[in-house]
C-alpha cells in the first residue's frame, strides 16, 4: 500500500498536513504502524544489535492493539522482529489483523520459510513479504547473516513466493563494504525471480567498524543504480558529495524536506513500548507503554505532542540523523501539499 497515495485521497488529512507549522497538533488518524512482535532471531547478522531476545508480544495483546488502531482508521501494519516466524503465535497474529481489514505486511530473513510456512502466510491473509537478501554470493550472504545455509533458504523462499504469486515480494538489501561491489550480480538474481519485485537498498548502520563503504565507493555506486527501475528509491546513498560523506559516516538522514511521519505512523516494540517511528527507539523515551497506555492516550499524550511540535518547527530529532525510511511517502505528500492539488 502506497501511503502517500492513500493520504492524497483524503482531502481533510491533506488540509491538516499542509498547515502543520501553524497548527502542529491536528487530529489525524494513525494510518500505518510497525509492530515488532519479538526480538528473538535465528540469525546473527554482523550489522544487527537486538535488545532482549526473550521479549515477545502475546497474541491477545497484539489483537487488542489491532482492534484499537483499526477502529481509529488504521490502513496498514508491518510486522517484523527479530525474526517474526520464531514467534509461536505469529500465524494467528497475522490472520487476526488481516480479519480486521488491515493490510498485513511482514519482513523475514526467510530461513524458516519452507513450502508449508509460505502457504500458511498466504492463508493468513498476508499481502506482502519483504525478504532480506544481501548478496548473490552464498558465502558473502551467509557471512553477513551469521549462519550457514541462510542464503540457500532465502533464495528458495523468494523463488517460491514469486512463482506462486499470491503475496507481493519485496527484497531488502543492507549495503555494506562487503557486498556493495557486487550489487549488479544481485540485481540479476532478483530480476531473474520474476516481474513486479521491488527492491530496497538500505545503507548499513554504524554498528561496528569496517561495515561502512567509503564516500567514493558510494558515489560510484549511486551513479550505477540511478536508473535501476526495480529500486524503491533510486538515490539511496544521496546525490551530492556531501550526502555521500554523510552516508559513509553512518548518517542516513540527509534528505531535505519535511517529515510527515509522526502524524500518521507509530512503532510498537515487543514489550509494548511505543515510538513515533522505528528510528526513535533507543533515541528517546517511549511515548507510552501498551496496553497500560491505550492507543488514544498515546496519541493524545504530551510526549507525542512535544515530538510533533519539534518536527513541525522545522527542527530534527537526533533519531532523524540515521533515518532512511518513508522517503516515497514524504515526497508524495510534500508534492501534493506544496501544489495545493487536494480538493477543499
Amino acid at each position: 500500500m502506497d501511503l502517500g497515495a492513500v493520504i492524497s485521497t483524503i482531502p481533510s488529512t491533506l488540509r491538516l498536513l499542509s498547515n502543520l507549522k501553524a497548527e502542529p497538533l491536528p487530529d489525524i488518524p494513525i494510518l500505518a504502524v510497525k509492530v515488532k512482535v519479538t526480538w528473538c532471531c535465528n540469525l546473527s547478522c554482523i550489522f544487527c544489535s537486538l535488545p532482549e531476545p526473550r521479549l515477545t508480544m502475546a497474541r491477545d495483546t497484539a489483537l487488542k492493539l489491532g482492534r484499537e488502531l483499526s477502529a481509529q482508521g488504521l490502513r496498514k501494519v508491518h510486522f517484523s522482529g527479530g525474526e517474526i516466524l520464531t514467534h509461536p503465535e505469529c500465524f494467528d497474529i497475522l490472520s487476526d489483523w488481516a480479519r480486521l481489514g488491515v493490510q498485513v505486511n511482514l519482513t523475514s530473513n526467510g530461513f524458516l520459510m519452507d513450502k508449508e510456512q509460505i502457504k500458511r502466510l498466504e492463508d493468513a491473509g498476508v499481502h506482502s513479504v519483504s525478504l532480506s537478501i544481501d548478496s548473490a554470493d552464498r558465502k558473502v550472504h551467509d557471512r553477513l547473516r551469521g549462519r550457514k545455509g541462510s542464503y540457500k533458504a532465502v533464495i528458495r523462499a523468494a523463488a517460491r513466493i514469486a512463482a506462486r504469486g499470491r503475496m507481493k515480494l519485496r527484497v531488502n538489501t543492507v549495503v555494506t563494504s562487503f557486498n556493495i561491489a557486487k550489487l549488479p550480480e544481485l540485481r540479476d538474481l532478483i530480476c531473474g525471480l520474476g516481474a513486479g519485485i521491488s527492491w530496497k537498498l538500505i545503507p548499513v548502520d554504524p554498528i561496528r567498524e569496517g561495515l561502512l563503504p567509503s564516500a567514493s565507493v558510494l558515489e560510484d555506486t549511486a551513479v550505477m543504480v540511478r536508473h535501476w527501475p526495480e529500486l524503491e528509491d533510486n538515490a539511496p546513498f544521496g546525490t551530492t558529495e556531501e550526502e555521500f560523506r554523510e552516508v559513509a559516516a553512518g548518517r542516513h538522514g540527509f534528505r531535505p524536506g519535511f517529515c510527515y511521519v509522526p502524524w500518521f505512523n507509530l512503532f510498537f516494540a515487543p514489550d509494548g513500548a511505543c515510538y513515533p517511528c522505528c528510528m526513535a527507539r533507543g533515541q528517546m523515551a517511549p511515548l507510552g507503554l501498551y496496553p497500560g497506555d491505550t492507543v488514544r492516550k498515546i496519541v493524545s499524550g504530551r510526549p507525542l505532542s512535544a515530538f510533533r511540535s519539534l518536527i513541525a518547527s522545522g527542527a530534527k530529532h537526533e533519531a532523524c540523523s540515521y533515518c532512511d525510511d518513508f522517503l516515497a511517502e514524504n515526497r508524495t505528500i510534500a508534492d501534493i501539499v506544496s501544489h495545493r492539488t487536494f480538493v477543499t
